[in-house]
């Protein structure tokens, strides 16, 4: 199924599950030190992936949040009004689900998280000279949510505003967090349900990155979406 038949999303469906599952719930329950991929998704995601005979990885060699607030911190304390200087960002894969290691071929889910290097105001659009197709939602003025069809192979990501102490001002537009969600494993081919959770997985992370007056729970009116549209 390409994005082009999924990108036709039933707003009224996808608001419903972004604000079922990012409302500020207590998360999750059963466990006093959960792990980067419960802390992202919750226990219903965790759930979600080992339908898929996933197993979460240890994240201890390659980051961790920490470490994506610590980057993402120095990018944008870097950043400067005006400049044309190419940035050359990393993203740090914070949560990594994947089948056990017994065939030649992997399988698995991934969330990375760090500094965006396109600007929060970029036409997501034109980037179809580049992919088969891309759809952009707007969840509202700081978060928007981008579906890329490379092919056949679907990566969702997400960006928000994040205004970083002593960074200077318009930061939080020049140099948003982005999250992206590669996926691998589920085989599930429900736009709706990555969005949902790579969204719910970026409510954590704005507060763990302490993010300058950014919510995405305060109330459930948050959520209004537009439907998709040329960036």
């Amino acid at each position: 199924m390409t994005l082009n038949s999924k990108s036709t999303i039933a707003t009224s469906t996808l608001v419903g599950l972004l604000i079922a599952t990012t409302a500020c719930d207590a998360g999750t329950k059963n466990s006093s030190s959960p792990s980067a991929c419960e802390r992202l998704l919750g226990q219903s995601g965790i759930a979600w992936l080992e339908r898929s005979r996933g197993q979460e990885a240890d994240s201890s060699e390659r980051g961790g949040l920490k470490d994506a607030k610590e980057d993402f911190y120095r990018y944008a304390r870097d950043w400067k009004p005006g400049s044309d200087k190419t940035p050359a960002f990393l993203r740090t894969e914070v949560c990594r689900f994947s089948t056990p290691d017994k065939s030649n071929e992997q399988r698995a889910l991934s969330l990375s998280y760090g500094a965006s290097i396109l600007p929060f105001d970029y036409p997501f659009n034109e980037e179809k000279d580049i992919y088969s197709s891309v759809s952009v939602v707007s969840v509202n003025s700081d978060v928007k949510l981008v579906t890329r069809d490379d092919d056949g192979t679907l990566e969702y990501s997400v960006y928000v505003k994040c205004q970083v102490s002593d960074a200077s001002p318009g930061q939080e537009r020049g140099v948003p967090i982005e999250g992206t969600m590669r996926d691998a494993l589920t085989g599930d081919t429900d736009t709706n349900t990555h969005l949902t959770y790579l969204l719910k997985s970026a409510r954590a992370v704005v507060d763990d990155f302490s993010c300058k007056k950014r919510t995405l729970c305060s109330r459930a009116t948050t959520f209004g979406l537009t439907a998709p549209n040329n960036g």
